[in-house]
């Protein structure tokens, strides 16, 4: 499918390799349902022998801030690619949190397609926003072309509990200090949640650090950014995704059965998003391709995985054209 008129219009146009860590925009503000989110999308020079459907790149949490680290292996593969971020300076990183949560997040993303006149797109993810791109093409198959999932996090309590625990074996003194020995979600949010702005943002910098001691690579260091996203990321902790183990079951039979192409890169040392919970999706999820990388951790930047993801992103990008080969060729011209 051919790059929506109003989404081509838009775009920024790119036409070379990019390193994928800083935005170029935003491109505009876009109004939907009530709310406006400033607009991130390009459009390279495509090959017409290529899928060109755009790439709906996920923040690491609904409601924070889309990393952009992650268009980078969009980049390298000239994929047509775009991402929302709620409008707002750094008082609204302060806003209330209770207008957001995963369904309207959804339906947000929908809109916004709407208003870009996408009929369909890709999907990238990872981390914690993986268990928002599987509701999404549960919810939604009709309009999701394909997903790439890097790293999975399975949103049941039991692996919320060990990935905090997991924080705490980084550093029990400095975790204690923050978080007190909580490694119940919910606990553990409504305390960080609950803290004044200038604790909030000690807390935030002391919780993404003991995430880096977990492999983790690329982390924010902007004060605003750090408290974002680790309110974001407290908010659905509390709430459990605002998924039920019922409902995220039922979603996982869903996909199974729309045949929604999907592959994960899963690296083998990643500590935040356990290979298991990629093994147990890939598991259930016949259509699922698992890439496995060893000794990469969370998030990696590295080369390996930058390449693994890019080389996701082209594999889903089905070609348009009929291809012919050439003793196809020879044979039709004697």
């Amino acid at each position: 499918m051919a790059a929506a008129k109003m989404f081509d219009q838009l775009a920024r146009p790119v036409s070379h390799a990019d390193d994928g860590m800083q935005w170029h925009g935003p491109v505009t503000t876009l109004a939907v349902n009530g709310g406006e989110f400033q607009l991130y999308c390009e459009l390279p020079r495509l090959d017409a022998q290529l899928d060109a459907t755009p790439w709906l790149v996920m923040p690491d949490c609904p409601g924070a801030a889309p990393d952009p680290g992650r268009v980078a292996p969009l980049r390298r593969t000239d994929s047509a690619w775009w991402a929302l971020d709620p409008s707002g300076g750094p008082v609204s990183e302060w806003a209330s949190l209770q207008d957001i949560d995963l369904q309207r997040w959804l339906d947000d993303v929908c809109a916004a397609a709407d208003a870009l006149g996408l009929a369909q797109f890709h999907v990238l993810a990872g981390g914690f926003s993986g268990a928002a791109a599987l509701a999404l093409a549960a919810q939604y198959p009709e309009r999701i072309s394909s997903l790439v999932i890097e790293s999975v996090f399975i949103p049941l309590k039991p692996v919320a509990r060990a990935y905090l625990q997991a924080l705490h074996r980084q550093d029990a003194a400095r975790y204690e200090a923050v978080f007190r020995r909580q490694f119940d979600p919910h606990a553990f949010a409504q305390h960080f949640l609950q803290m004044e702005v200038r604790d909030a943002a000690v807390a935030a910098q002391v919780w993404a650090q003991l995430e880096s001691g977990l492999g983790r690579s690329g982390l924010l260091t902007q004060e605003p950014c750090v408290i974002r996203a680790r309110r974001s990321l407290a908010h659905f902790l509390m709430h459990d995704f605002f998924i039920s183990p019922q409902q995220w079951t039922e979603d996982i039979e869903k996909i199974a059965q729309s045949s929604v192409p999907l592959t994960i890169v899963q690296g083998l040392g990643d500590a935040v998003c356990l290979p298991s919970g990629a093994h147990f999706l890939a598991d259930m999820l016949p259509q699922a391709n698992l890439v496995e990388l060893p000794d990469v951790g969370h998030a990696a930047v590295g080369s390996l995985a930058l390449s693994a993801v890019a080389g996701a992103i082209q594999e889903h990008r089905r070609p348009r054209a009929r291809l012919i080969s050439l003793a196809a060729q020879r044979n039709r011209s004697r």
